[in-house]
């Protein structure tokens, strides 16, 4: 599979540098977050992909089983968004990878109390989005 950047807008994290946060223990599309979608899905309307991939991811707070259950909730909020935009979902994978890929390291948070660790943690709750192609050259000889 080859990637695609749609002029630059993908891959794209939403969650990550304030950009699209999702909220401590929840899978709601925020408002800022929408208009961003929109523009992908007006790109993508007049882009050449084969799948879409929407990977959801937690922070650590939680057991690993809730977590897992919410990044795949966070994925499916924002491919219902697109979906409701025009892009097929036959070209969206979805998936959640919980705690497995942290932005941030155990000790980042060490001697934190909860509330200050659940904003130090922000990163870790994102929806990362990409497109790709399958490569279809064929070389003949």
């Amino acid at each position: 599979r080859i990637p695609q950047t749609l002029g630059g807008m993908l891959p794209m994290t939403l969650g990550v540098d304030g950009e699209g946060e999702f909220d401590f223990d929840k899978a709601v599309v925020r408002p800022e977050v929408k208009a961003l979608l929109d523009k992908l899905a007006a790109k993508l309307k007049d882009s050449e992909y084969d799948t879409l991939d929407i990977v959801g991811h937690a922070d650590r707070l939680g057991t690993e089983e809730y977590n897992q259950s919410l990044s795949e909730r966070r994925a499916w909020a924002v491919a219902r968004y697109l979906i409701a935009q025009g892009v097929p979902l036959q070209k969206i994978r979805v998936e959640g990878h919980g705690v497995s890929e942290p932005l941030t390291k155990p000790e980042d948070c060490a001697g934190l109390n909860k509330k200050d660790a659940i904003a130090r943690l922000q990163k870790d709750r994102r929806v990362e989005i990409a497109a790709s192609i399958r490569n279809t050259e064929v070389k003949v000889q």
